[in-house]
């Protein structure tokens, strides 16, 4: 599942069709959902920012790391069922 964050009333960080098109792509069918979360900016900053696939994600990407899966989950915002 691929994530499209953004915090506040920004506008989200990575780009929708990037993400599809990766999500199309025969080494993600297994993939089930693309969803967009609303987080705040202070827990978006602790995340991962190591550039992923940069081939395919050229707008950027970030990682909840297991470690900030409960701080991520419990910071949500919104959360948006996009694809």
């Amino acid at each position: 599942m691929y994530k499209m964050v953004h915090y506040g009333r920004r506008k989200p960080y990575f780009d929708f069709n990037e993400i599809l098109e990766l999500a199309n792509q025969p080494i993600m069918q297994d993939t089930a959902a693309i969803v967009k979360v609303t987080i705040p900016e202070s827990v978006y900053n602790q995340l991962n920012h190591l550039p992923l696939d940069v081939r395919s994600l050229k707008s950027g990407a970030v990682t909840v790391e297991p470690d900030m899966l409960d701080i991520f989950n419990e910071s949500i915002i919104h959360i948006e069922h996009v694809y």
